[in-house]
């Protein structure tokens, strides 16, 4: 893998997949949902959205959804989309589709994408959080800054009441 790497950056390729947006940008992410539609978070503006990269091997991901989606459920009429994008392999659609069921947020798998400003998660579970005019507030990292609800909780409610 070292030498892949290497390969690419003594080409001068860059590599979009470790790339990751800056506090303050707007990134786009336009992405097919499980059920063929589009999902563009540009047309979400006016609510808060929280992005997840998760995936269906990832325990610690996997822990973090049911109280996602609580969460999503006693904060969407108040304006709270999610967003989780599954980084799983194509071959595994029904897999996701099998563990999305439970839970009422969208879904969607990274083969789908077709802008993404958000670049290849370096580790999961990752939640971004985006203001209601498209700017990316906070980011929730498996390590440190813990991507729980607790840690996102704070700047969802500041973001809503504004």
């Amino acid at each position: 893998m070292r030498m892949v790497i290497l390969f690419f950056l003594l080409m001068g390729f860059s590599l979009p997949a470790f790339s990751k947006p800056e506090i303050g940008s707007m990134p786009a992410l336009v992405v097919q949902d499980m059920d063929g539609g589009v999902v563009d978070i540009s047309k979400l503006r006016g609510k808060v959205v929280l992005v997840q990269f998760w995936a269906t091997w990832c325990p610690d991901c996997r822990a973090e959804m049911p109280g996602l989606d609580a969460y999503y459920r006693s904060h969407h009429a108040k304006g709270l989309e999610i967003v989780a994008v599954s980084i799983d392999k194509p071959e595994k659609r029904e897999k996701v589709k099998e563990v999305m069921q439970k839970f009422s947020y969208r879904t969607v798998m990274a083969d789908g994408i077709k802008s993404n400003d958000f670049g290849w998660p370096a580790e999961i579970p990752l939640v971004y959080v985006l203001d209601k005019k498209g700017v990316l507030r906070y980011e929730a990292v498996a390590d440190g800054r813990s991507a729980t609800l607790e840690n996102v909780d704070g700047m969802v409610n500041l973001l809503l009441d504004q």
